[in-house]
């Protein structure tokens, strides 16, 4: 149950199959360490468990965190992925994002020295932003 939302255990194995099979599509392997900067919503739940079926590491980022605090835990953690919102009220996470991490101006592969494991920025969003994964 998420506020008004219900779900079956039914249908939530179905939205964390999908969900997998997305990450998979894009190239999330066992292993990969994956950063997951979301608010409290359904999504967050198909993703944890979707990263945990393919048998990657969830690394669960506080949204309280700014660009230094996400940038230490990008560097720590040598995230292949980052999921996130692109903005939440007055937070610009994708300002912080760019702070930190250099998006391609096309594509979406990241080829960044300092973060040689970082692959891609996936944004949990309506719009499409530059350098990332819808």
């Amino acid at each position: 149950m998420f506020g008004d939302q219900r779900y079956t255990f039914a249908e939530m194995a179905t939205r964390i199959d999908r969900t997998a099979k997305g990450l998979m599509a894009i190239g999330v392997q066992p292993g990969d360490k994956v950063g997951l900067w979301l608010l409290n919503q359904p999504e967050w739940l198909d993703l944890m468990f979707a990263i945990a079926k393919i048998g990657a590491v969830l690394v669960p980022i506080n949204t309280r965190f700014r660009t230094r605090d996400l940038e230490y835990v990008l560097t720590q953690s040598d995230c292949a992925y980052l999921i996130c919102h692109d903005v939440s009220g007055p937070i610009d996470y994708m300002q912080m994002v760019r702070a930190v991490v250099p998006l391609p101006a096309v594509g979406t592969k990241i080829t960044d020295p300092d973060r040689q494991k970082m692959r891609a920025v996936i944004t949990v969003s309506n719009e499409r932003h530059a350098g990332t994964i819808a």
